[in-house]
């Protein structure tokens, strides 16, 4: 099968959120925005942040900018694993909790080869702190679309009507706390009808938004 790339983007707004992106392609990447911001201070809070990616069996590398994301993701093909490793770190005095999203994941595609339905999350589980946290499907029932079975946990089958993930709902930190999230996104080896090549995969947003504990 012909190797494709992966396009992918990054983007930061808003003194509440934290947010990013990262779209997949298999022909192009282009990173638009620069990712420097993930390594910041959220709302009033004090607190630190670090996004570590790889893939397959390659070594973690902190995203700190357009050529790590490039370097990492070039060249994805069906059967990659990609794996996300966030973590954060409580500076303030107070005890905080944080509600954390995975926001707007959209195909820009052909609806009959939606890519979410190639895409599933690994093992259908978030891990923090070491412990695995699984997430509910919307159904149940096996679903086979162009000669593939769709893995039950396709994006397709976890995100809410949103589009978007939760992936911590108060998560909560202590003065200084550190904690860490992952989880696995992977291209489905069984992927082999060309109605997929072009699509883009986009992982818009990455939202964490911190509250005074108890909030």
């Amino acid at each position: 099968m012909k190797k494709r790339l992966v396009q992918s983007f990054l983007m930061f707004a808003s003194a509440l959120l934290l947010l990013f992106g990262v779209l997949f392609a298999w022909f192009s990447l282009t990173p638009t925005v620069d990712i420097q911001d993930f390594l910041i201070n959220v709302n009033k809070y004090e607190a630190e942040l670090k996004l570590e990616i790889k893939k397959n069996d390659d070594n973690y590398t902190v995203v700190a900018s357009q050529e790590d994301i490039y370097q990492i993701f070039y060249n994805t093909v069906p059967n990659d694993y990609l794996y996300f490793r966030l973590t954060i770190i409580n500076k303030g005095n107070n005890p905080v909790t944080a509600d954390i999203w995975m926001k707007n994941v959209i195909s820009d595609n052909d609806p009959d080869y939606d890519m979410r339905d190639v895409f599933y999350l690994a093992d259908g589980k978030i891990i923090i702190d070491s412990f695995d946290y699984p997430v509910l499907v919307n159904s149940e029932e096996t679903i086979a679309k162009h000669n593939q079975t769709l893995h039950l946990y396709r994006l397709n089958n976890i995100l809410d009507n949103d589009f978007g993930l939760q992936l911590a709902d108060d998560l909560a930190f202590s003065a200084d706390q550190l904690r860490i999230l992952e989880f696995v996104i992977v291209y489905d080896y069984t992927t082999e009808a060309k109605g997929y090549e072009e699509g883009i995969l986009s992982l818009a947003a990455l939202n964490i938004i911190f509250n005074t504990a108890g909030e």
